[in-house]
């Protein structure tokens, strides 16, 4: 039993949706429920009664939940303490992710890096969820008002369309062209409402004959020709993918923008 397993069934236990609790946690949903059954195996009970997307404790469950919390807040404690005792200087920042959340590893990574007594909380709730209140840093498509932003990253949001179509890597496709394909969209998120936004703008509305959570389902659907997709430059990780070109959008480039929001010391 490990205690990533534990902490993924805690998350599942809130949320009582696998999907939900694979888009927050960043991994692939067939990976969170094999994880959730290994856990059932080994313990040899069932922790979940299955209603299609919807899922609930079973008592069993109910009662695991219980003791797992005190035992996952009891070994927090523990490892803050020993922290401390070791008389080094450690920090905590917390992160709000409104959107390229594919950004994170490579990030987080750098700041380990550089400051490794850096303790980093993470948090994805929209910029609804009440600004920087409780957070140091967000990450949005959108300078947060009242707050100092700064523009991380300017990027274009390719088109992904299967190599058999008529179209070289880097070529353009006119936004009308777009109507001859089916379009395979990302699960509702800030990117897919601003690549929305964009294109109505532009006087294009569409249907997507698929969507999903999982990125490696939509590069696998392009791959075998099941449609385009919306692919943007820097923020999706430029996994391994063959029979893919990546296409400007024409009349008008589809652009977005990362912005860091954070409040400055104030001067004393």
């Amino acid at each position: 039993m490990r205690l990533l397993q534990l902490r993924y069934f805690l998350k599942i236990a809130q949320n009582k949706n696998i999907s939900k609790t694979a888009r927050e946690l960043h991994v692939s949903q067939p990976s969170l429920s094999r994880t959730m059954k290994e856990l059932e195996e080994e313990l040899g009970i069932e922790l979940f009664i299955r209603k299609g997307h919807t899922i609930t404790l079973s008592q069993a469950g109910i009662l695991f939940e219980r003791q797992v919390n005190l035992s996952v807040n009891q070994l927090d404690t523990a490892v803050q303490s020993v922290s401390h005792m070791s008389g080094s200087i450690s920090q905590r920042i917390t992160l709000k992710f409104e959107t390229s959340s594919a950004l994170l590893p490579g990030l987080l990574q750098r700041l380990h890096t550089k400051y490794p007594n850096l303790h980093i909380d993470l948090e994805q709730h929209g910029v609804e969820a009440g600004g920087l209140d409780n957070y140091d840093f967000s990450f949005s498509t959108l300078p947060l008002n009242k707050y100092d932003s700064v523009r991380l990253l300017h990027e274009e949001v390719y088109i992904a369309v299967n190599s058999a179509l008529p179209y070289q890597n880097g070529d353009t496709i006119i936004i009308n062209d777009l109507k001859k394909y089916p379009i395979i969209m990302g699960s509702p998120s800030p990117l897919r409402t601003e690549i929305e936004n964009k294109l109505r703008e532009q006087g294009f509305y569409f249907h997507p004959i698929f969507e999903s959570g999982d990125r490696e389902t939509i590069h696998g659907l392009v791959e075998n020709n099941a449609g385009i997709c919306f692919w943007p430059a820097y923020s999706w990780p430029d996994t391994s993918v063959s029979n893919v070109n990546k296409l400007h959008l024409a009349p008008h480039p589809l652009m977005r923008d990362i912005y860091l929001n954070f409040i400055r010391p104030k001067k004393i």
